[in-house]
């Protein structure tokens, strides 16, 4: 499998498979997963998609599992994005054949529990990774809102998929700048039935009865993960507290085998089970942007002694800590997490946002995070 160059590392995108040219040249790849953009619809099929670098490539792709969401994410200033082309009568025909094979893929996923989800979660029978090396500046390759999914072709929008647009056209909003336009009918309901994270994870916040639930698929060691973090997540929290939102944080670690990103959602997960999960990622988020600032200490900023540093430094039970963090069971619980992410959604990119039942890939603004809370929020009252 091979993909573009991006035209620097913090504009760069490490996400979606085949999707990026190399600089000043055209460039090819192979994708893997249902991503539209990627190649294939959902749950399988091939196709083609174009993004920029500072030039094009194609690429091509299959995967399992559902589609990752139609939608997509506004380009910091400056980018463009590139929609999929247009496709043939076939691809509708395609795709309707395949949501029956998306469903199955599913609820095979869901099948496998793991105490820390509800619902259940997958456990990985490989482990896949991003094909993407942390950079100077701040942390990593990863998704910069761009390279995100396009749109199902000839998809006629379902009731909910309307009545959401006219709830934003009412309130003046424009779709991927004001607020994260929203998926079909049929994905929304696949996206609300993904497996979430319980209060006893230790990485989430407020009640799981609120009516809408946010999730941030995220790695310590990406820099738009980290601007998300920064600029979005103590507001988030502040909502959870008042019984607004469900917030949760899935570990995606894309960047374990070079800078063992693995090791420090470990260790934030051991922070959480002792009350302090988000404190801890910020303390994370910020030791990864000095080191990424330095070549030489960018391969060890997630080292047990800075990992027990940050610890002491939240006044933490380091030996119960050091146990948590080590342990089996966090182990497995981190690897079913990541699968959740690589597998079960298709992402080849962090962060990802996931409100309710609708998605996005890559940073978003807080103004558009939310803008989409009032929309989902908006919906339930709606139905009652």
């Amino acid at each position: 499998m091979s993909q573009g160059t991006p035209d620097s590392v913090d504009r760069g995108q490490s996400g979606f498979q085949g999707q990026y040219g190399t600089p000043a040249a055209a460039g090819s790849g192979a994708g893997v997963g249902p991503d539209p953009n990627a190649g294939a619809a959902a749950g399988g099929g091939t196709g083609t998609g174009t993004g920029t670098g500072s030039a094009t490539g194609t690429g091509a792709g299959t995967g399992a599992g559902p589609a990752w969401p139609p939608s997509t994410p506004p380009a910091p200033a400056g980018e463009e994005e590139q929609h999929p082309s247009s496709r043939g009568f076939w691809v509708m025909i395609t795709v309707l054949a395949i949501i029956a094979l998306v469903v199955f893929a599913v609820l095979l996923t869901l099948g496998s529990s793991n105490g820390r989800f509800g619902g259940g979660a997958a456990h990985p029978t490989t482990t896949a990774t991003a094909p993407a090396t942390p950079g100077a500046g701040g942390a990593g390759q990863d998704s910069p809102g761009q390279g995100g999914p396009g749109s199902l072709p000839n998809t006629t929008p379902g009731p909910v998929e309307t009545r959401y647009t006219q709830l934003a056209t009412e309130r003046g909003w424009v779709a991927g700048q004001d607020y994260i336009p929203t998926q079909p009918d049929e994905i929304r309901t696949q996206l609300q039935a993904l497996p979430q994270l319980e209060t006893a994870s230790g990485q989430t916040a407020g009640d799981p009865k609120a009516p809408v639930h946010v999730t941030i698929y995220s790695d310590y060691a990406c820099s738009f993960c980290n601007k998300l973090h920064a600029e979005s997540v103590p507001q988030l929290l502040e909502l959870a507290k008042k019984g607004d939102i469900y917030l949760a944080y899935v570990q995606v670690p894309i960047f374990k085998d070079t800078v063992s990103s693995d090791r420090a959602a470990a260790a934030a997960h051991a922070a959480g089970l002792q009350g302090k999960f988000w404190e801890y990622s910020s303390l994370l988020f910020d030791g990864a942007a000095a080191a990424g600032h330095d070549p030489d200490k960018a391969p060890s900023m997630f080292s047990n002694e800075n990992l027990d540093a940050y610890a002491t430094q939240l006044g933490l039970d380091v030996e119960a800590f050091r146990a948590a963090r080590d342990s089996a069971e966090t182990t497995s619980f981190i690897a079913a997490q990541e699968s959740l992410g690589l597998e079960t959604l298709g992402l080849r990119g962090t962060p990802a946002i996931i409100i309710n039942g609708t998605a996005s890939t890559g940073y978003q603004p807080l103004t558009a995070i939310t803008n989409t809370i009032e929309l989902e929020k908006a919906l339930v009252d709606a139905a009652g």
